[in-house]
């Protein structure tokens, strides 16, 4: 009889990503098996929409609507944990597999893909490394297409983080302009310029979630002639949009993983968190880390330099 297994996802989007080769890995060594993919927001259930390595796709928000819905699995994969994924093994009391405690020393990525290697294979090597996986519908391929001019060069720029999206009041959110993730604006905003100066085919596209707002309107009183997506589209709208991009350039956040299952040249700023476990992946000569201790360090002579190098 095929066994029937969810697997469980974490509600960001950078977590959920990040899984996507362990998915890929699962269903390559059991193919035979039903794998649906269960995430513990909306946001981690978009990034496995489309993805052919499950059959279905569900979000924790929905569950009240399934009765009896983890009756009929026979176990639960956790390539990654957090404690709402801890709280959802306990809830469902089935059969779990998951994977130890993060190694600081391994990217995040490459530990999930190793763990359902070692448990859903005799192979005694270690896996190949699998890139990440994004699969956007022809609609969200038109809607790139719309927005975009092919005969242009978009960079993209990213100026908030996770922890500043989140921020759902905006009062509580004004210190969050000088994130430690996040480069200072008045960086940012040179940066553009000097990207602007290099021909009128250049076009900055700003992307980033409802919260970052305020970023944005700070950012357009200095570079208004900019494509302002911030808020406005869907993850599987976005990857499409970024497929179109000469080049990205980002904190350490969920869409510079975007940009990675996207393949496009990159250029991610690091300060307090470790590449080695978050940075780009998997390795790429156009995924580019720029580190500083403190990221407001980084100036913007060092990314215009990144920038041109893919030139």
């Amino acid at each position: 009889m095929k066994k029937k297994v969810l697997f469980l996802v974490p509600g960001r989007l950078g977590d959920a990503l990040m899984l996507s080769p362990a998915l890929a890995q699962l269903k390559q060594l059991q193919p035979q098996y039903e794998i649906n993919v269960l995430a513990t927001s909306p946001l981690g259930a978009d990034i496995f929409k489309n993805n052919p390595n499950c059959t279905q796709v569900y979000a924790v928000t929905e569950l009240a609507k399934q009765h009896n819905f983890i009756e009929p699995y026979d176990f639960l994969v956790a390539a990654h944990r957090d404690n709402k994924i801890l709280e959802l093994s306990n809830k469902f009391a089935k059969p779990l597999l998951i994977v130890g405690a993060a190694d600081s020393e391994k990217h995040q990525a490459q530990q999930a893909l190793e763990f359902i290697h070692q448990v859903f294979s005799d192979d005694p090597h270690k896996p190949n490394t699998l890139c990440y996986q994004l699969f956007p519908s022809q609609d969200e391929e038109s809607y790139a297409a719309r927005l975009l001019d092919e005969n242009r060069r978009y960079i993209g720029l990213h100026l908030g983080c996770h922890s500043v999206n989140k921020k759902i009041n905006p009062y509580a959110w004004l210190p969050m302009k000088q994130h430690k993730k996040v480069w200072p604006l008045k960086k940012l905003v040179e940066l553009a310029k000097q990207i602007k100066l290099q021909g009128n085919n250049y076009q900055i596209v700003l992307t980033g979630g409802n919260n970052e707002r305020y970023l944005a309107e700070d950012f357009l009183k200095h570079v208004p002639d900019v494509i302002d997506l911030i808020g406005k589209t869907e993850p599987m709208q976005l990857a499409a949009v970024m497929r179109r991009f000469s080049a990205y350039v980002c904190p350490d956040t969920g869409t510079m993983h975007m940009a990675c299952a996207m393949n496009i040249p990159l250029v991610a700023l690091f300060g307090p968190t470790n590449a080695k476990r978050t940075g780009p992946y998997p390795p790429n000569k156009n995924f580019k880390v720029i580190y500083s201790e403190n990221t407001s360090d980084i100036t913007v002579q060092e990314v215009m330099s990144a920038l041109n190098s893919f030139e």
